[in-house]
């Protein structure tokens, strides 16, 4: 088996598998809350409040599109549209 593009022959092989990574940024989204409530007794319910969203990046290789236009930061983590 052989792949011409890359110049690469494996003899004995039944077939050759390439895989295609590209080295991206993507996105982590943490969010931390308090729990408030309201009522009282029986009535009482509790919520989440005062949430605090913070975004995180990290550069890695990946075998799929990211697209850092969704991102929350997108022009200080641009990933390029292959």
């Amino acid at each position: 088996v052989q792949d011409s593009d890359f110049g690469v022959s494996v003899s004995g092989a039944l077939k050759l598998h390439r895989r295609t990574e590209y080295c991206q940024w993507q996105e982590h989204k943490h969010q931390k809350c308090q729990t408030c409530s309201s009522g009282s007794g029986k009535k009482k319910k509790t919520y989440r409040c005062n949430c605090v969203t913070t975004y995180t990046y990290t550069k890695g290789w990946h075998n799929h599109k990211i697209l850092s236009v969704l991102f929350n930061q997108p022009a200080a983590h641009h990933n390029p549209q292959r």
